[in-house]
């Protein structure tokens, strides 16, 4: 009677919620949020419709392939959502699927990619004004397109090879993309390739998240 007591009273609460954040950094922990997060993904796609919803799909009748479907909104705002955690927006999606259908969508990488391009969400400098952004815009534009010539103007999966460019992406052929990224950023890894493309290759979003995917480099858990 003491023990369910205290499990129930606030104390015993927190000591359940600290030892439980405790537990999930364990490497059973983790296996068990990545599980979760992957079930809640899958349940949170198929409520959503289960295909991409572009009805221009580069995919014929949209695509299907799981490992590329994403969670976009429909109206924008998905980065700062997501702050909160990809895990949170999967629990709202299923606690109200009527009206998440009103606010996200399916689309596979490939459409997403397209979206934010075409709507100019794609990688803005945060502290820079107006002219410096769209000059940095240009320059990095001008660069990956002659990065896109260079790799061969398609996606270089045999089974794929998409060349629509807003979708076209660098690929690090060993892996290791995120890690350079960080340390020297895209517009040096772009000058870097000019002068020496072995190691890298053009992938279209949906062949580079699905390759992401199959060799578990896709971070699918957060803040569950």
């Amino acid at each position: 009677e003491i023990v369910r007591k205290y499990r129930h009273s606030k104390e015993g609460k927190e000591a359940l919620r600290r030892s439980m954040r405790k537990w999930l950094k364990t490497p059973g922990g983790r296996e068990y949020r990545k599980k979760t997060a992957k079930l809640l993904r899958e349940k949170v796609i198929s409520i959503l419709g289960g295909r991409c919803s572009n009805p221009n799909c580069l995919v014929l009748g949209g695509c299907t392939d799981i490992r590329c479907l994403q969670i976009d909104h429909i109206n924008g705002g998905g980065t700062e959502e997501r702050k909160r955690g990809i895990t949170t927006i999967y629990y709202k999606i299923l606690n109200d699927p009527i009206s998440a259908k009103t606010q996200y969508q399916v689309l596979c990488a490939n459409c997403n990619w397209i979206k934010k391009y075409e709507q100019k969400e794609i990688i803005k400098k945060v502290n820079a004004d107006e002219k410096e952004r769209e000059y940095g815009r240009k320059r990095r534009n001008i660069l990956r397109f002659e990065i896109i010539k260079l790799l061969g103007g398609k996606c270089s999966n045999p089974e794929c090879q998409v060349s629509d460019i807003r979708c076209l992406q660098v690929d690090h052929i060993n892996g290791g993309g995120h890690k350079e990224i960080r340390a020297i950023g895209i517009g040096a890894i772009y000058i870097k390739l000019i002068k020496d493309s072995t190691g890298y290759q053009m992938l279209c979003a949906n062949c580079n998240w699905i390759k992401k995917y199959e060799n578990n480099e896709v971070r699918i858990v957060n803040h569950l």
